[in-house]
């Protein structure tokens, strides 16, 4: 319930722990409003369903308006990978503050045993390696991307990520 921020939605919840504080230190007397267990209860659940729901409508304006700006744009964009996985990479792409997988191995084969057969993943590490050992990635390596949208059978859009050689990238969009 505790919110640290200027939002309005988190207004009344610093009212009413910094009520409790107060009350707590001795500054000021309990108010009626708070004694109410219940009452106390009720309101914290509707002030964290609301602080969620604004969270969910805040991330889904931000998914629509970045699928909108690569709809019929594909991009090609320097990346770093912040998770090896054994089937794939989870990049993050600085320049449009993205972060989404990137599968080396083709998705709708990702549960093949052949397909999971061509790297090998090295928790320890945190690497992953093709069986011949020609491609390697690790956290923090760069990378690149291109990003476009798909649409899905369900007709849902989605952004997909897809490595491409380090050469197809622009020359000012390399990573120092």
């Amino acid at each position: 319930m505790l919110c640290m921020n200027n939002q309005t939605s988190c207004g009344y919840a610093d009212v009413v722990v910094h009520r409790l504080l107060a009350a707590a230190i001795g500054i000021a007397p309990l108010p009626n409003a708070v004694r109410d267990k219940d009452a106390l209860h009720d309101c914290a659940g509707n002030l964290n369903t609301r602080h969620r729901n604004a969270q969910m409508a805040g991330r889904a304006s931000v998914e629509l308006h970045t699928l909108i700006f690569f709809k019929d744009n594909s991009v090609v964009a320097d990346a770093r990978v912040v998770k090896v996985k054994q089937n794939g990479l989870v990049v993050f792409v600085p320049k449009y503050g993205i972060e989404g997988p990137v599968y080396l191995t083709p998705k709708d084969t990702a549960n093949n045993a052949n397909a999971t057969q061509q790297f090998v993943l090295d928790e320890e590490k945190q690497t992953v390696v093709s069986t011949d050992g020609s491609i390697r990635f690790a956290v923090f390596d760069k990378c690149a991307v291109r990003i476009t949208v798909e649409e899905g059978a369900s007709h849902r859009r989605s952004l997909l990520l897809a490595l491409v050689p380090r050469s197809e990238l622009p020359a000012g969009d390399q990573l120092g």
